[in-house]
């Protein structure tokens, strides 16, 4: 068998669907199986896989065993001869895992490769290639100095500078969201450390990776969209813990040898630091109301063929523009003429549906520069998703026949 995918889920049952018939879009001709792991959802996620994708293998947990845990049981039924780490909240192009294969076939010191990975705004996710964390790069990055100072190197050691996001070459660390690996290697070096509930544990075997003298290619005109944060925990308490003592975690394994007793000391009192002053900050904040979602944009400009979509969107917004068939298949249509469209119309949207448009197009469309936000649609079932805010959970709506949701 070729490709063995793995995809662990947690309460993101719309955005797994559409990852799921993105991905069996991407298998299609290949030798290829998908194993998916539910850590105890609990909104219908587990039935609707049963129900929907009936091929896939799917792994029900019956409590939240944590990312790499989950994936180390998949990895224990996989057979294929590379495995894929992916989250639910991605949508890959048809043509995408082909062209990501082939760096293997070119060298057999690659060990695993890695793509560019867009926001649900089609921003860059800066997270896409990493170096491993050294004293420097972890105080700029946890103490908010490569935010402030994005475009300056000097900032931004945490997240490889040296390469360009479009372009080729080799790097220290890949997202957990994303990590093609040939199965070969995974045999060598074992899968992931349960200790990491989650994060930190793609820095980790990323590093071992590299330790066992394989190469990480990160190849920047390769495209996956990745509604960051849709698969992960939405509580600012609980996120903060997890990611610190994940942090913690790294640091006491490797210190002797990526980091001398007295610098992983230093590391270990900035993130302690950190962590600490951002719990204080969290007490003296005013409590917040909760996140509302804004509601659908007045004016939606919806890419489909079908009539469903389009008269059920009619009653959720002011005004709904279908988008001609003859135009899906014209770059210089969508690509140019409508980004400037929506542009000039304020309170707009774009919707989508993947139906009508394959995921390679889908993928193009995602990375125009835009205003307005952009919207996957599942025509046949009536729901559209995005996420404009990596904050805030994600906006999901899903519409009966008459239109409400």
């Amino acid at each position: 068998m070729e490709l063995s995918v793995i995809v662990v889920n947690y309460n993101v049952r719309y955005f797994l669907r559409i990852c799921l018939e993105s991905l069996h879009a991407a298998t299609a001709g290949m030798e290829s199986e998908i194993i998916v792991v539910d850590n105890a959802s609990s909104d219908g996620s587990v039935d609707m896989i049963r129900n929907q994708f009936p091929a896939v293998d799917l792994i029900v947990n019956t409590e939240n065993t944590g990312f790499g845990r989950a994936c180390n049981d998949a990895l224990a039924r996989a057979s294929g001869r590379y495995v894929l780490f992916i989250n639910p909240d991605t949508v890959v192009g048809e043509s995408l895992l082909t062209e990501a294969i082939k760096n293997f076939e070119s060298d057999d010191q690659t060990g695993a490769v890695g793509v560019c990975l867009l926001d649900g705004n089609g921003q860059v996710l800066r997270e896409s290639k990493r170096s491993i964390p050294s004293l420097w790069s972890s105080f700029t990055k946890f103490s908010g100095l490569s935010d402030v100072f994005k475009n300056i190197p000097f900032f931004n050691g945490y997240y490889f500078p040296t390469l360009r996001y479009d372009e080729t070459g080799d790097i220290d660390v890949l997202p957990g969201a994303f990590m093609l690996i040939r199965k070969k290697v995974l045999d060598d070096i074992g899968g992931f450390d349960p200790r990491f509930f989650m994060y930190a544990e793609d820095i980790d075997l990323s590093y071992r990776i590299t330790r066992a003298g394989y190469r990480i290619r990160y190849v920047g005109s390769l495209h996956v969209i990745h509604f960051k944060g849709e698969s992960t925990q939405k509580d600012l308490s609980s996120y903060t813990t997890t990611f610190y003592q994940s942090m913690r975690l790294f640091i006491q394994k490797y210190t002797g040898e990526l980091y001398t007793p007295f610098v992983a000391g230093l590391l270990q009192g900035i993130v302690r630091g950190i962590e600490n002053m951002q719990k204080v900050q969290r007490r003296m904040r005013r409590p917040q109301r909760k996140h509302r979602k804004q509601g659908l944009a007045e004016c939606l400009f919806v890419l489909s063929n079908g009539d469903q979509l389009t008269s059920v969107l009619n009653k959720s917004a002011r005004q709904v523009v279908q988008i001609p068939e003859e135009g899906h298949g014209k770059a210089p249509f969508y690509l140019r003429y409508l980004p400037s469209y929506l542009h000039a119309h304020r309170n707009s949207a774009l919707v989508v549906d993947f139906r009508s448009l394959t995921f390679d197009r889908i993928v193009e469309i995602w990375k125009q520069e835009r205003t307005s936000p952009f919207y996957v649609a599942d025509s046949d079932h009536s729901f559209i998703i995005s996420s404009h805010n990596k904050e805030n959970q994600g906006e999901v709506y899903v519409f009966d026949r008459t239109g409400e949701h």
